[in-house]
């Protein structure tokens, strides 16, 4: 595939009376994409069931969208500066993954119409001496969605156009000390379903809570210590069938922490430094591996504790 973008775009900031900030833009997108002929794979579910190859004809696949933006800010108070965007985009379906399980001969067949996502955001930001805040509330909503379903007797992925409203907040702090040490953390919480039935989205589209925090101490102009901690919850919104088996991404997600710690030491050109990943040699799998049910080339571990030790010169 050979994917060409050109796009044209304007956008503008205005401040007045030291206390408003207003921004807004629109731009305009036309993608392209030629396809060459070429043969679909042979998928297999087992020994027995498999799709049949054939050939498809292959052509351009043609995609333009006017998109827009607009946000305003109130800027007069430092420790309390609210605000409110609106802002436009598209994305395109998996076509690599459609594109080789077709079921039609002719790539101007295959269905895969751009989808226009809104997107929502209300917040806040606050400065306090050395204190930073944010908050913020968002929805993006997709009319067209661009997922794609398995057929669970060919394992061949087809298109599915339903609509997608996704929602959520985030939230972050850091401190920093007069001595350079800074400590931070965020928390970010995502759902969303389809609006016209009402069904969850999958854990292809929503990640459970999560919750980071950090801390970066320069202890002087040579050696800085660095630790980062990571808490994943769970997510366990579907239910199995009457064979204890989950659809593709509706698996259970079982929570698990990672704890990660780094000092690094530069002189000069020269930097040496020593790392701990998982510092705390949790047994997990990540979020991906927990919710691909159906196929277990997925299903695999994250690393355990890893040290690592190195150097680096600039020039």
């Amino acid at each position: 595939m050979e994917m060409n973008n050109t796009a044209a775009y304007v956008q503008n900031n205005l401040n007045w009376n030291d206390s408003w900030m207003l921004k807004a833009g629109m731009r305009y997108q036309e993608t392209e994409i030629t396809v060459g002929d070429y043969d679909t794979l042979k998928l297999c579910r087992d020994a027995t069931t498999c799709s049949t190859e054939f050939a498809v004809k292959g052509g351009n696949l043609n995609y333009d969208l006017t998109t827009y933006n607009i946000g305003i800010r109130y800027t007069a108070m430092p420790k309390f500066s609210p605000f409110i965007n609106y802002s436009e985009g598209y994305d395109i379906s998996d076509l690599g993954r459609l594109l080789r399980s077709a079921t039609v001969t002719d790539l101007a067949q295959v269905e895969t119409e751009a989808s226009k996502v809104e997107h929502i955001e209300v917040g806040a930001s606050s400065d306090i001496n050395n204190l930073h805040m944010e908050f913020a509330l968002y929805k993006s909503t997709s009319t067209l969605g661009t997922s794609t379903v398995e057929d669970p007797n060919t394992g061949i992925y087809l298109p599915v156009r339903e609509p997608q409203d996704i929602y959520g907040a985030e939230m972050l702090a850091d401190y920093r000390f007069d001595t350079g040490l800074s400590l931070g953390m965020t928390y970010s919480h995502i759902r969303g379903e389809n609006p016209d039935t009402d069904d969850k989205l999958s854990n292809r589209f929503i990640t459970p809570d999560k919750m980071t925090a950090f801390v970066n101490w320069p202890v002087n102009q040579s050696i800085t210590v660095n630790a980062d901690y990571t808490l994943v919850g769970e997510r366990d919104e579907f239910d199995a069938d009457e064979d204890s088996n989950y659809a593709n991404y509706e698996g259970p997600v079982k929570g698990y922490q990672l704890m990660n710690a780094k000092v690094s030491y530069q002189q000069n050109e020269w930097q040496v430094y020593s790392g701990i990943e998982n510092f705390l040699n949790e047994d997990y799998f990540p979020v991906a591996s927990q919710s691909l049910t159906t196929n277990a080339s997925y299903y695999t571990k994250g690393l355990g504790r890893t040290i690592t030790l190195g150097t680096r010169y600039a020039f």
